[in-house]
């Protein structure tokens, strides 16, 4: 699987590669009110493709908004209601602030 989704304002591209039994979700640019259905999409197409393993990598994400980390958080509780193991990379410092003062961070699993 390998798949490139981006929002039609530019703001915000999110591609999908599989390799093995991996999906790696890499969000580049901003996810806000005007992005989060297809981050939604997006999420929820790598979540049900299989895999054992979903990594979404925020590093070069440059701005998340509430409404997308609604999104975060509510693959999050599918992963783990379905059994698949649904990891992020941490992003860039503003974002990592916004995850760390809203409280989703400690809600999310960290692979580094």
């Amino acid at each position: 699987m390998s798949d490139e989704k981006q929002a039609k304002d530019g703001a915000l591209a999110i591609e999908l590669d599989r390799e093995g039994d991996t999906v790696m979700v890499s969000l580049h640019g901003e996810a806000d009110l005007a992005t989060a259905g297809s981050l939604e999409d997006q999420l929820r197409k790598a979540l049900g493709c299989g895999a054992d393993r979903v990594i979404v990598d925020l590093s070069a994400l440059y701005f998340i908004d509430s409404t997308s980390l609604r999104v975060l958080l509510q693959a999050a509780l599918a992963s783990e209601e379905d059994s698949t193991r649904l990891y992020f990379l941490r992003g860039r410092t503003q974002v990592e602030r916004i995850l760390r003062v809203s409280g989703v961070k400690q809600r999310l699993r960290f692979l580094d």
